[in-house]
């Protein structure tokens, strides 16, 4: 049986990875938590506000177990290969060189 838990919002209390772009949610950021059991198993999701505006956008049926870092911190990029008008529009407010 699984149960899932509606995400919230917090303030993060220390700093931890965000489970959809493996980047750190630092202390005193926002983040957004959900919680569930699998097959009696509890976890806990925490990924930035961005992060999970991503996952969201996802179809239903592609909202899998994502497996931490996988995706581009805010869209659907696989990660270190973002392609998306998010990231080019990073690119050019911070370039590099």
């Amino acid at each position: 049986m699984t149960w899932i838990s509606a995400p919230t919002t917090h303030t993060a209390r220390t700093a931890k990875a965000c489970h959809w772009c493996g980047e750190q949610i630092e202390q005193g950021q926002l983040l957004v938590q959900w919680c569930g059991t699998t097959d009696g198993e509890f976890w806990v999701v925490k990924v930035h506000p961005e992060c999970h505006a991503a996952w969201q956008a996802l179809p239903p049926d592609e909202r899998h177990e994502v497996y931490q870092g996988e995706f581009s911190r805010g869209c659907k990029c696989e990660q270190g290969h973002c392609k998306c008008s998010r990231q080019q529009r990073a690119d050019i407010d911070n370039p590099t060189g």
